[in-house]
């Protein structure tokens, strides 16, 4: 198991930073006050998919109709656009296609990014 330590304040609500998590490449996320992160390799083109936007689900139960999904959000990837869950890494279009899932939670006044879920 690998792991990287920063102070909590280097990530506040909102806000997005670039660590490596045993050599990889991983996007943590503040969204909400909820921690998520994910490796920052689009699974299409090996893309920079933690550098791109970050946005809000929307679903649609027909032609010209849109809702909005409270608590959920995806990423798209900046060079393709290609959409992945920000929580589980799975892609939006393609369910096979899916972004590495990491491990991020505070500890005191530290985050915490693994590779495997430990003790949450």
């Amino acid at each position: 198991m690998a792991e990287i330590r920063f102070p909590a304040t280097e990530l506040p609500e909102g806000a997005r930073k670039m660590v490596s998590v045993g050599g990889i490449d991983v996007g943590v996320f503040n969204v909400g006050g909820e921690l998520f992160a994910l490796q920052n390799r689009c699974p299409h083109q090996w893309g920079p998919v933690c550098e791109g936007d970050l946005l809000g689900a929307m679903e649609s139960a027909g032609p010209g109709r849109y809702d909005y999904v409270p608590d959920s959000y995806r990423l798209r990837c900046p060079w393709h656009g290609w959409e992945f869950d920000i929580k589980t890494g799975c892609g939006w279009t393609d369910i096979k296609a899916r972004v590495r899932r990491f491990y991020p939670r505070r500890e005191e006044d530290e985050v915490v990014v693994s590779t495997s879920p430990g003790t949450v």
